[in-house]
């Protein structure tokens, strides 16, 4: 009886996470592709190719201002991957999902092909769990580690990730997240996404499951992962 309920619970939260997550979608507006800073061009070619883990400072949005409240100001975590053979690092059905949503969020105005040397899989924003490049995001005052992964491991978070892609954000889940209580288990938020992809692969960036952005931050053992702090190039 207890498990019908837990399942029922987690049907209800994701039918309203659907019902914000189509509002938000009503009002897409469509991303215009940045290059990427020459700064950030020149630092991820010194670290090298692989599997990059961000915490990102709180920015001006609603959602963003109320979690950096409860999260030491950090209010977005993403998951990106650097390299000059992006492909290599998905399987045919992965890449195929990564494509079509990188084309709807740029309106095919560029195509996802070599030139492209970062890759966000997949950014848990307002409107679903989304793919477009970390130039996006390179305004923003963040802290960038290397995740210490192999390229097998890798390719099981960037899969991870793909295969959650379109599914929508869990709004209920900052209610949840709040409280310690509650889950959707068909929806996510950006620090449970990565921590789930991560926890799979057996790198483990938070003490507890569903963690706060600023949880997976201030991880300790982390902290031998990192490249720069409060980076804003």
């Amino acid at each position: 009886m207890f498990n019908f309920f837990k399942k029922l619970g987690s049907l209800i939260r994701n039918w309203i996470n659907q019902k914000i997550s189509d509002e938000f979608k009503k009002k897409r507006g469509l991303k215009k592709h940045v290059p990427l800073n020459d700064n950030f061009c020149k630092l991820f070619e010194q670290i090298g190719e692989g599997t990059y883990l961000v915490s990102l400072k709180a920015s001006k949005g609603f959602i963003g201002k109320l979690i950096g409240l409860f999260s030491n100001s950090i209010s977005h975590t993403i998951i990106f991957v650097y390299s000059n053979k992006i492909k290599d690092y998905f399987n045919e059905i992965h890449w195929q999902r990564i494509k079509n949503n990188w084309n709807l969020n740029y309106n095919n105005s560029i195509p996802l092909t070599d030139y492209i040397k970062t890759l966000v899989v997949a950014s848990a924003d307002q409107e679903g769990m989304q793919c477009f490049d970390f130039s996006q995001y390179q305004n923003r005052t963040m802290t960038i580690r290397k995740l210490p992964t192999t390229f097998d491991q890798d390719k099981i978070i960037l899969g991870n990730l793909a295969n959650i892609i379109g599914r929508q954000y869990d709004f209920t889940g900052l209610i949840g997240w709040l409280f310690k209580s509650g889950d959707d288990a068909y929806s996510y938020y950006c620090s449970e996404e990565c921590y789930d992809a991560c926890k799979i692969a057996g790198i483990v960036i938070a003490e507890n499951d569903n963690p706060s952005p600023g949880e997976i931050e201030n991880y300790g053992p982390t902290q031998n992962w990192k490249i720069f702090d409060n980076i804003n190039v």
